[in-house]
């Protein structure tokens, strides 16, 4: 267990480079990886209203299940739109409360790149994610997260290519305003990547 929690830490650490909006990890047991990376499709990133020409951009993530229906995530994007940027990063605590439903609460960062270097926040958040089953391969997700002047929405279906590899398709809405009391951040978009559970 010790090898695989190591190999995730890199492999999270390596891909950052490059939230996590990824089919939901479900094992919370003691030990179980679950690590996440694509890119997003179509993204738009909206800052203060202006929408600019959005590029193509990463996102990675890990979630290590601590037992007892606990789990702790670390996701990470990175947006942007002409020569502005948004990096976020989530870390959160995660409950299994049922069957398919999952509540998390964490710190999201919004920290400003190239042209909007300087710009930094953190926001508590609280959200819920509820995962069912569509098939013998195929499972769906929606989910929702609120802060403090922030709120997100996403939905995603994930498809299994093997039995520890998903692939995945979502859409993801952020909305946070007021971020260090000088710019209102939107992002939204399709997001595609695959699902490593270890």
């Amino acid at each position: 267990m010790k090898k695989k929690a190591l190999f995730a830490a890199v492999m999270g650490i390596t891909m950052c480079a490059g939230t996590g909006f990824a089919a939901p990890a479900t094992n919370y047991d003691a030990g179980a990886v679950t690590v996440e990376a694509g890119m997003s499709v179509a993204p738009d990133m909206q800052l203060n209203g202006f929408s600019g020409d959005d590029k193509t951009r990463p996102y990675a993530g890990a979630t290590v299940g601590l037992g007892s229906d606990f789990a702790l995530s670390y996701k990470y994007a990175d947006n942007k739109a002409s020569d502005v940027g948004m990096r976020m990063q989530e870390y959160n605590l995660n409950y299994k409360a049922g069957k398919n439903t999952y509540i998390y609460a964490g710190n999201l960062n919004v920290k400003g790149t190239s042209a909007a270097s300087g710009i930094s926040d953190n926001r508590l958040q609280v959200g819920v994610k509820y995962v069912a089953p569509a098939g013998d391969k195929t499972n769906w997700w929606v989910g929702g997260a609120i802060g403090d002047d922030l709120w997100r929405a996403e939905i995603g279906g994930s498809y299994a290519l093997a039995p520890n590899v998903d692939w995945d398709l979502s859409y993801q809405y952020t909305d946070a305003k007021n971020v260090d009391d000088r710019v209102d951040v939107k992002t939204r978009g399709l997001y595609t990547g695959l699902t490593f559970k270890l």
